[in-house]
């Protein structure tokens, strides 16, 4: 779980309109040379946590309240999930 001060990933930042709710790696993986820098080694991080066998990562918007137990123990989370194609 990634805490960071965006909504989650974005594909063609700042157009808040490419807000992406989940991902799979391999579309991650060719992604990830646009991304803006601050956003690359979270995502590097997603992507060695479920490449390496978690079943999915998640990065999220730490400034909204309860936000971990809304993203983990919910449906309804907010951020971006990514997981395996």
């Amino acid at each position: 779980l990634m805490l960071t001060d965006v909504e989650g990933l974005y594909t063609r930042w700042p157009d808040r309109d490419s807000l992406v709710s989940e991902i799979d790696t391999a579309t991650l993986t060719r992604l990830l040379p646009t991304l803006e820098a601050g956003m690359v080694p979270k995502i590097e991080a997603c992507l060695r946590a479920v490449t390496g066998g978690v079943p999915s990562a998640h990065v999220v918007d730490g400034r909204v309240a309860h936000c971990v137990l809304v993203e983990l123990f919910t449906d309804e989370g907010t951020g971006t999930k990514v997981m395996k194609p």
